[in-house]
């Protein structure tokens, strides 16, 4: 697997500026940003989408505090030590408020979260892709002096993205909609003839 320094390299990389020597500790202005940045970066990167390496399952159980809003969430349960977002889905009824979940459930609750993931554990190439596109982002004007490569380094974070999406490495979170299907054109486009769907 990758190291920190091998990822920050490849944002480098990309905007063709010079690659950093150490990141353990620092030397130079550049290893310094990236040293710094890079675990937010990464976290910001998990955080953001539903990577499928990442997405874990763990049963919590309540932690005794009791709410006294009176809304019927009165069971607190604790984070898992290394989650960085929770996923809510269409059935769930737990709202988070700090560093709790509240849920009306008085026993165990099945969570579903995207985990801190140490670098030894980024096992999906596509999200490096993008986390070293993040880099080449942040990194592009203060290590090449060219507010063009950054304009690049956009491009291609973007292009990563669209590519992890298209390999399925993260899953689109459901859309609702309050309207019926009829007042959406793609909706009834594949239900419709060519000739339908143009007549309409």
């Amino acid at each position: 697997m990758p190291t920190a320094k091998d990822i920050i390299n490849g944002g480098l990389g990309k905007i063709g500026a010079s690659r950093v020597n150490t990141i353990t500790p620092p030397v130079s202005v550049i290893e310094n940003l990236a040293a710094v940045g890079y675990p937010k970066w990464k976290r910001s990167e998990l955080r953001k989408r539903r990577w499928v390496f990442a997405t874990t399952v763990a049963r919590i159980f309540p932690s005794g505090t009791i709410s006294e809003l009176g809304d019927g969430l009165n069971h607190a349960y604790n984070l898992p030590g290394d989650m960085l977002r929770p996923i809510r889905n269409n059935q769930t009824e737990w709202v988070q408020r700090g560093q709790f979940l509240y849920s009306s459930n008085s026993g165990s609750l099945i969570l579903e979260y995207i985990a801190e993931k140490p670098d030894n554990e980024l096992t999906d190439p596509q999200f490096i892709d993008v986390l070293e596109s993040r880099i080449a982002m942040e990194l592009a004007e203060p290590a090449t002096q060219n507010a063009g490569k950054r304009r690049d380094a956009i491009v291609m974070y973007k292009d990563a993205l669209t590519e992890a999406a298209r390999l399925n490495a993260f899953i689109l979170d459901p859309q609702t909609t309050d309207n019926d299907d009829t007042d959406f054109d793609w909706v009834m486009g594949r239900h419709m003839s060519e000739y339908d769907a143009n007549w309409r």
